[in-house]
């Protein structure tokens, strides 16, 4: 046969589904959004929790790692129309909001880190 065995690591984060999840672009965090609203970070390694936050009124729809593993960012386009709220991974709290007319995916600019 061709398959290689891997390890796999299962754990429960977080008591609601988790409705957008993204890797840290070094591995090492694991970022979740529920559709309670709620923003979680963990480590990759152990399934330890480093942050929650309540961020979003109306679910959340996505949340990205910028490609320097900084920042967080969640979004909602239920929330007024779309609001992306960015999080400080490092500080473990809240950065800025930005309203937007109209959201459907996000993505980071990788040579430029622009959302």
């Amino acid at each position: 046969s061709d398959c290689k065995p891997y390890s796999v690591q299962a754990w429960e984060l977080a008591p609601e589904a988790l409705l957008s999840v993204d890797f840290a672009p070094d591995g090492s965090m694991i970022a979740g959004g529920s559709h309670a609203g709620f923003v979680g970070m963990w480590l990759r390694s152990t399934g330890e929790c480093k942050s929650v936050f309540d961020a979003h009124p109306y679910g959340v729809s996505q949340v990205l790692f910028s490609p320097s593993g900084g920042i967080l960012a969640s979004c909602s386009p239920r929330d007024a129309g779309g609001v992306v709220k960015l999080w400080s991974v490092a500080e473990g709290c809240f950065q800025r909001s930005l309203r937007v007319v109209s959201l459907h995916k996000m993505s980071f600019m990788s040579e430029h880190a622009l959302l």
